[in-house]
């Protein structure tokens, strides 16, 4: 760890810890799995939480939810995050982004993605803000990486994180490099026929390659694909999406509530439990800034 993330890391933890005084949750109440005897692995996705500098409320909306992903009775494996954790990619943005997660500790666990607002959001400072992201990384969650890419084994369960090679906004650019990568990695993690986790900032259909990510995904049983981005609604057409064996799952943005005639009411906080049984995966979306379960937004995916 260099001397600048020790800092900036102890920095971050007193900071955060005096801010935590003025956030408390909005509900105390614990929420479970659906079968809490047969569970094999249990994790929560969000998105897009926009950490921004000049702007407190994402901080206070950011806290909230934490606190309700760590209220959980049966231990949550995981807490992933999918990208544009960030506005800018600014110190002051990753010190509170890091800093809240490391201070209330929702899950032992924390995985991070790289989104297009982390490297500056096309600005061309993409080489000045990776080597933040995998510093912060490194600092706080000791995730050991040296690329936007990588992968972590939860319990025998692959984790597979994916990130742009290469300055972009709405589309990522994976190397030849990286597909390579990931082609190995999921050949390593379908051997035992486990549900495979694929994150990504971006939609696997806005990423630029020489090859098919679709097609490479698509060789596998079991593969589930999350991503952000699109800042979406839950909606029937998008949430959710089946691609021959691919199961996809775009998150809406966890630190905005949109109001305006062409997109439906959003709360703030909405994010995914996801819950792996012997044979099925139950996908449920969740409002974790109010504590409430959106049931009509439940899924249940039988394996292969």
């Amino acid at each position: 760890m260099s001397v600048l993330y020790t800092i900036l890391k102890v920095l971050s933890l007193v900071v955060t810890s005096a801010a935590l005084m003025f956030f408390h949750p909005n509900s105390t109440e614990t929420h479970d799995v659906l079968k809490p005897d047969d569970v094999k692995l249990n994790f929560t996705v969000l998105s897009d939480a926009h950490i921004e500098g000049n702007n407190p409320d994402t901080y206070g909306f950011f806290t909230k939810i934490l606190y309700d992903v760590k209220n959980t009775a049966t231990e949550n494996d995981a807490l992933v995050m999918l990208g544009d954790n960030t506005m800018n990619g600014q110190h002051i943005e990753s010190v509170f982004f890091y800093g809240l997660e490391s201070v209330i500790a929702p899950s032992e666990n924390i995985i991070v993605c790289m989104g297009n607002h982390d490297t500056g959001n096309g600005t061309g400072v993409y080489e000045e803000c990776l080597p933040k992201f995998i510093g912060y990384n490194n600092a706080f969650f000791d995730a050991g990486i040296s690329k936007p890419y990588y992968y972590k084994i939860i319990d025998g369960y692959y984790f597979i994180v994916l990130g742009s090679d290469a300055d972009s906004v709405n589309s990522m650019t994976m190397s030849d490099e990286q597909y390579n990568w990931l082609k190995d990695v999921l050949t390593q993690a379908s051997a035992d026929n486990k549900p495979v986790f694929v994150l990504n900032h971006h939609p696997y259909y806005q990423v630029e390659c020489n090859y098919s990510l679709e097609e490479l995904l698509n060789s596998y049983n079991n593969v589930f694909y999350f991503y952000g981005h699109t800042h979406w609604d839950l909606n029937e057409q998008y949430t959710f999406g089946q691609h021959q064996g691919l199961y996809s799952v775009n998150l809406p943005r966890c630190t905005e509530r949109a109001e305006n005639e062409d997109t439906p009411i959003t709360e703030y906080g909405v994010g995914m439990q996801v819950e792996v049984y012997e044979d099925e995966v139950v996908l449920r979306m969740r409002n974790y800034y109010e504590g409430e379960w959106i049931g009509d937004y439940e899924r249940t995916v039988k394996l292969r």
